[in-house]
This record gives C-alpha cells, structure tokens and sequence, in this order.
C-alpha cells in the first residue's frame, strides 16, 4: 500500500522568502504554494494595453490611485490567499515596501488554457469577497470577450456586463473612466479565427 504524500503547509513568512528567491511567482492559499504558469505574447499584450489606458487616464485627472501588472501580490484578507493578478489598481496609501495589496478597486485577468478555470471560479469568487473591489474584469485573449463585474450601490450584489465587440466601451463610472474594447485587444492578432 503507497503512502499517500502529504503537501507541506508553510506559513505567510516561508512564502514570501520563497517566492522572492525564485525565478517563478508562486500564489499562496491557506498554507499551500502554487507556481504560476507562464504566459503568452497576446496575454502580455492585452494586460500590457489594459494597464497603460488606465495609467494613462488616471494621470490625465490627477488620481492617487494607480496601476500595476502581474508582479504585485493582492491579498484575500477574509481568507489566507495571496493572488498575482494580471492587472490591479489600488488607492492605499504609498509604500514602497509593501509586499501585498489589501485594497484594490479594480482587478483584470487575462484568461489562458491554464488558469480559465480558476479564474472564473476559484478567484471570482475570492476577489468578489474584497470589500473594497469595484471592478472585477476576465479578459478572453483568444476572442474579443470580456466579462466586467461590477459592484452594485447596495455594496452586496454584482453586476455582470459582457462585451464582445471591439466598438464595445466598458463604462467604468465610479472611477470615471471609459476603456475601449478595441483599445485592450490593440496588435493581438488571432491569425484566420478572428
């Protein structure tokens, strides 16, 4: 009879010492360590693309608020999860030092073969559980769809808005911008199937 393996379980402090030594991103979930898989150029483009038009009209109306890609960790606080999301805006207070965000108002992922499946379950749900989220948005990088859940006045529900044309403009009203479809798929190239 095999003995079956038992996986580690490490604590916040062994994740980050692990994470920050190697080449690959690790996500932690209640004590367990998952590498992150790599990603595509169309990926990189479009969270490249998404990032910079927000930067862009953040800047252009003087927010504090500002965002990042792939390489800043988001904390779940009503769980032990720490996730890297491919985009993620926050309004915290500057520190450069900081290993997490703990309060972000918007988080886009750009979905992959690999992570679709958790990234329209496991971390939907997840996300959806952080107070200060507004915007939770899934990006296909293999056809122009997006799902934009938002964040509904009663502060309890979500709304679902899809969009699936490159003429399509997602409205975000709370942080008073408008992203162009077009302008998120912008050089990603689908070859025939497009």
């Amino acid at each position: 009879m095999a003995i079956p393996k038992i996986k580690p379980i490490y604590s916040f402090q062994e994740y980050i010492d692990i994470d920050e030594r190697s080449e690959l991103r690790y996500e932690y979930i209640n004590g367990e360590i998952f590498a992150m898989a790599g990603s595509s150029i169309a990926h990189n483009r479009i969270s490249r693309n998404l990032c910079f038009d927000i930067y862009t009209k953040l800047k252009s109306k003087g927010k504090d608020c500002e965002p990042f890609m792939s390489d800043i960790r988001v904390q779940i606080s009503s769980e032990n999860i720490y996730y890297y999301p491919d985009v993620v805006v926050s309004c915290e207070e500057r520190n450069d030092t900081q290993k997490y965000l703990n309060e972000p108002i918007l988080i886009a992922e750009v979905l992959s073969e690999s992570t679709a499946s958790k990234d329209t379950s496991e971390k939907l749900f997840n996300y959806l559980q952080i107070n200060s989220l507004l915007y939770y948005i899934i990006i296909h990088q293999d056809k122009i769809a997006i799902q934009l859940y938002e964040k509904r006045e009663d502060e309890d529900t979500w709304l679902l808005h899809l969009y699936t044309r490159l003429t399509d403009e997602i409205v975000l009203d709370k942080m008073e911008m408008v992203i162009q479809v077009a302008d998120i798929y912008e050089g990603v190239n689908w070859g025939e199937e497009a």
